[in-house]
C-alpha cells in the first residue's frame, strides 16, 4: 500500500489496517505523536481505530527532546 507520509511517498505493508499499526511501524509508538489524515487532525484515542487506505496522506509530527 503506498501512503503519503510527510510529503513522502512511502510503501507499507498490506496489513498494515490503522494509524495505531503506521505509528507502531514508524517506531513512534512510545512517542508523543500528532496525526493529521487527510486534511483532519486525528485525536490519539482514535488512531487503533482509525483505518488507513492507499494514496492517503498523513503528516507526523513527533517531538525531539535535546539541550
Amino acid at each position: 500500500m503506498q501512503l503519503i507520509i510527510n510529503g513522502e511517498n512511502v510503501t507499507i505493508n498490506e496489513d498494515i489496517q490503522t494509524i495505531a499499526d503506521v505509528i507502531d511501524t514508524l517506531g513512534l509508538k512510545n512517542k508523543i505523536v500528532i496525526i493529521e489524515l487527510n486534511g483532519d487532525i486525528v485525536l490519539k484515542e482514535e488512531h487503533p481505530n482509525r483505518k488507513v487506505k492507499h494514496g492517503d496522506r498523513m503528516e507526523l509530527v513527533h517531538f525531539v527532546g535535546g539541550g
